[in-house]
């Protein structure tokens, strides 16, 4: 991200110039702080979502085989157009499927997140501690009607970002060899790095990335690994269109 001053205006520019965010220079010096504070926010979030995308799923005892066999694409007319996971073009209006089999001989716990092009992370699935998804199971995100037939999940623009341009948005799906509890990587607009929460002796090399991402928690502080736990992450990018309408 680059942050450039403009007159009397703040842009916030993603990588490929695009600026996603504009403030106007505050007069009054407390209102100027409080506006300096709301940038640093923002661009928190912006690295927290990178951090995110970055994160690779477990290795060696830590990884989960077989992995979750991932597909996503749009749908058009309830029917599915696979996509590939990186380069695809999508416009707000359409809508997408992510579908998720289970090839193992045990059950996976499936949380997936989106990242938006403003940098928020939200959580898509429905359960907070993961999805359970048992052996031989296929689970969908997406929508369906009452017959049955797939709706998919509806693409919007965020509010405020100019629609002259594409944006760049990515889904991180997380699957994991047991329940865990991954919201705290969820942002919000204003919000700023918070304390780690209080784990207990054992925990998992995922969650204390997941502090670090989320808490700015130090990976070097490592309880005992939990035995047996295995994770893996796949990310999804796409690049987003808003609608000529």
């Amino acid at each position: 991200m680059t942050v450039r001053q403009n007159g009397n205006r703040i842009m916030l520019l993603d990588s490929q110039g695009v600026p996603l965010f504009c403030w106007q220079l505050e007069q009054d010096a407390l209102l100027a702080n409080r506006q300096m504070e709301t940038i640093v926010a923002r661009l928190e979030t912006i690295a927290r979502a990178q951090h995110l995308l970055r994160l690779k799923g477990g290795t060696g005892e830590s990884a989960l085989e077989p992995p979750l066999d991932i597909q996503w694409g749009q749908v058009e007319n309830g029917e599915k157009i696979q996509l590939p996971d990186k380069g695809a073009t999508l416009r707000t209006g359409q809508s997408i499927y992510v579908s998720l089999h289970n090839t193992g001989s045990s059950t996976v716990f499936v949380s997936i997140f989106d990242i938006g092009i403003t940098g928020n992370i939200t959580l898509l699935s429905y359960k907070a501690r993961g999805v359970p998804i048992p052996a031989g199971g296929l689970e969908y995100l997406g929508d369906r009607d009452f017959d049955g037939t797939l709706l998919g999940l509806e693409l919007s623009w965020p509010d405020g970002v100019p629609k002259e341009f594409t944006g760049y948005e990515a889904f991180a799906i997380v699957s994991t060899s047991e329940e865990h509890d991954l919201t705290t990587l969820q942002t919000t607009a204003t919000q700023r790095q918070q304390s780690p929460p209080r784990r207990g002796n054992d925990t998992s090399e995922l969650l204390r990335i997941v502090d670090q991402i989320s808490c700015g928690g130090a990976r070097e502080a490592s309880p005992q690994q939990l035995h047996g736990f295995r994770y893996d992450v796949k990310p999804i990018n796409f690049e987003l269109e808003p609608s000529k309408e």
